[in-house]
């Protein structure tokens, strides 16, 4: 992410986080566990989330996902966008 301010002060703004591989699962895991507090009983993921651009590895993610659904029951709904769909 760029800061462009001033003309005198275009500097790169560096979050204060570092984006990787194993951070992304943290925070996946970490949003999933918000889930809890909201009380939700069903919910929808797209297919292979996290693992297109951001680089991760599907099985990793599925087992997370359905390590979290056992310990809490929840369901998960795995969206798959189908070729079709894009054209609607």
């Amino acid at each position: 992410q760029w800061d462009f301010g001033t003309t005198d002060q275009n500097f790169r703004n560096i979050p204060p986080y570092k984006d990787t591989r194993g951070n992304r699962i943290i925070w996946f895991k970490q949003c999933l566990e918000q889930l809890k507090e909201l009380n939700v009983k069903t919910v929808g993921l797209p297919d292979h989330i996290g693992c297109g651009l951001g680089g991760g590895d599907w099985t990793a993610y599925f087992q997370i996902i359905e390590n979290f659904a056992k310990a809490n029951d929840i369901n998960f709904i795995l969206v798959r966008q189908s070729f079709l769909q894009k054209w609607i």
